[in-house]
């Protein structure tokens, strides 16, 4: 059976059921829970998804216990010693396969799929059996470089894990091509077991719900919450130096924050898709993301479809999502001349502010849309269904 006879328009084709091991943490919380709706339309794939700590059985909470204990020394923690990353990915990895197994057990699924790799590390022999797609937004050795040093040994037991999984699932879906060429180059996957479906974003439900008419004050809006990671701080340092009397700056962050000032306005627990979260978005006029190290920010995404001008850091795979000068402004990590002069820019030209706006809500609407990516990943589910026919069809 081929792929068109999945989706040709002359017959609706066998449905599909897709097992979805999921990461319930930060970015890929959000992401999780878009798939969970928008699969909801389907008419063919049926995504049945499970929180990677979901149904935890008491010995796979004994075993991540004991495997995630850290080293009481700050100096070994600081210098990946105690290889607890590769310990907690291991601990993950455990807890996932145990999750998908059991769920194997009961039901009959034509494809199983782990968003993100790391909870799949412990489950080739089950993509021996069932054809797995696996999605990414970065490698282990992109991840051994955002850590903040140069590829060491400590991530050496995670690059191994990393690299059998993605040679043993079907395809591997990566969020950029900065992440893709990764998984060739460090990996040497063959370059058609890879592809890249950028991440989306529920565009209907983000949209102006202001007039950005450049009445005062106007607000600069920032989202994430490693807030340090994210470059929260150098963004506060630069506002309260230059700009704490010309607009406001709302922080939507967990992080730990230290700043006393009316116009800098901290929101915490604040859900996505939530109102007041629709609101943040709504009632900004810039978005500010000055990150040191990332992938591909969902958050951008967010902004985007908000229509807000964009300002970020030119690293991984944010230049793939924002075009210099034409949705946003790029700089470098840590030029905080440069930030200034770019939130400057934006504030005093309110017709270049409105100009980025709307190219980046029309860029979002066109290439980062939840409906696109999950079509996209519905596609891939449907080839990964029909290389093994007698796993396809569950109408019988």
């Amino acid at each position: 059976m081929t792929p068109e006879g999945v989706y040709g328009a002359s017959e609706p084709g066998p449905r599909f059921r897709v097992l979805s091991i999921q990461e319930p943490v930060l970015g890929n919380y959000t992401y999780a829970e878009t798939l969970r709706r928008s699969f909801r339309d389907s008419t063919r794939c049926e995504l049945e998804s499970y929180w990677l700590d979901e149904q935890r059985a008491l010995s796979a909470k004994i075993l991540c216990k004991v495997l995630t204990l850290r080293s009481p020394s700050q100096w070994i923690n600081e210098r990946h010693l105690d290889f607890w990353l590769a310990r907690h990915e291991l601990a993950w990895g455990y807890t996932g396969r145990a999750l998908a197994a059991k769920a194997l057990r009961t039901k009959r699924y034509s494809v199983l799929h782990f968003h993100t790799h790391t909870v799949s590390y412990c489950s080739v022999s089950l993509m021996t059996r069932i054809p797995t797609v696996i999605s990414a937004d970065m490698s282990v050795f992109q991840y051994g470089h955002r850590a903040g040093a140069p590829w060491a040994w400590p991530f050496v037991p995670l690059h191994h894990m990393e690299r059998r999984v993605f040679r043993a699932a079907h395809t591997v879906v990566f969020w950029s091509e900065w992440a893709r060429r990764s998984g060739v180059e460090n990996h040497n996957l063959p370059s058609e077991k890879t592809m890249v479906i950028p991440p989306g974003v529920e565009v209907d439900r983000l949209h102006a719900g202001r007039e950005r008419t450049g009445r005062a004050p106007l607000r600069i809006l920032f989202v994430g919450n490693d807030f340090a990671r994210k470059g929260g701080q150098e963004l506060l340092n630069v506002f309260l130096r230059r700009f704490k009397d010309k607009g406001e700056l709302h922080l939507v962050t967990n992080g730990v924050v230290g700043a006393e000032h009316p116009n800098v306005h901290i929101h915490r627990q604040v859900r996505p898709y939530s109102d007041e979260w629709l609101s943040l978005y709504a009632e900004a006029d810039m978005f500010v993301l000055p990150t040191w190290s990332d992938a591909s920010p969902l958050a951008i995404l967010e902004a985007m479809a908000a229509g807000l001008p964009i300002i970020a850091t030119n690293i991984s795979g944010i230049p793939e999502l924002v075009t210099d000068g034409k949705n946003g402004l790029l700089i470098e990590p840590g030029k905080l001349d440069a930030l200034a002069q770019r939130i400057e820019r934006l504030l005093i030209d309110r017709g270049l502010r409105l100009r980025m706006g709307v190219e980046a809500r029309n860029t979002a609407e066109e290439k980062f849309s939840a409906r696109r990516h999950c079509e996209r990943l519905e596609e891939v589910f449907a080839i990964a269904a029909c290389s093994r026919p007698h796993c396809t069809d569950l109408s019988e």
